[in-house]
């Protein structure tokens, strides 16, 4: 986002090209953290051991926290650019104290789902908090339904892709002649849900006034 906020842009465009890019980004983000979460086990099981292969369960809560965590520096730009940036600190040190506190909340009950479900909120409310206080400094005209159905959109299907993922793990020794199949056929499932974000985006984009809010 930086490099956009240098660009030689007329002063009348600067604002609608920020709010192009983080359309953008929630959509090009959006899709690369669904095709890590739908295809995290098998991503897991490439570059580490069985025994952390398991780890894909959570993997969507955290790439998707990292997703809000990248959103959080493009409001930002507003701030920077009134030169309120103290602002962007503050609202860093309460997520992490929010972060803090949900893990004390939530590790008890949740166990490692406590820790992740902690930091994808954390972070949501971060970047949530921070676009609230920008626009009010130095608004843009973002498009904060797009973001959000976006960002909805593509934590939905990656649930869809992990339950279909959790059914297919660790198949007894007496069917592993239907592994093979199986394992496949969920695959496909995956690449589906992957496929209908793109299809659903769309579809949405020239149907509903959500989409230009």
């Amino acid at each position: 986002m930086g490099a956009v906020r240098h660009l030689d842009l007329p002063r009348g465009q600067r604002r609608e090209t920020y709010a192009k890019v983080f359309s953008l980004y929630a959509f090009v983000a959006g899709g690369i953290g669904l095709l890590i979460t739908c295809l995290a086990r098998e991503f897991l099981a490439l570059i580490t051991t069985s025994h952390y292969v398991h780890g894909y369960r959570v993997a969507g809560f955290l790439v998707f926290a990292a997703m809000a965590n990248g959103a959080f520096f493009i409001p930002a730009t507003g701030l920077q650019i009134a030169k309120r940036t103290g602002l962007m600190g503050a609202i860093a040190v309460f997520s992490a104290l929010l972060n803090v506190a949900l893990n004390i909340v939530l590790v008890g009950p949740l166990d490692v789902y406590g820790v992740a479900t902690a930091s994808l909120v954390a972070q949501t409310v971060a970047t949530a908090l921070l676009f609230a206080v920008a626009q009010r400094i130095y608004p843009v005209p973002f498009h904060p339904g797009r973001v959000a159905l976006t960002f909805m959109m593509a934590i939905g299907l990656a649930a869809v892709g992990i339950y279909f993922g959790a059914r297919e793990a660790a198949p007894r020794r007496r069917h592993r002649r239907r592994a093979g199949p199986l394992r496949g056929g969920t695959i496909g499932l995956r690449v589906v849900a992957i496929q209908d974000f793109v299809i659903l985006r769309n579809y949405l984009q020239k149907k509903t006034a959500v989409w230009r809010g």
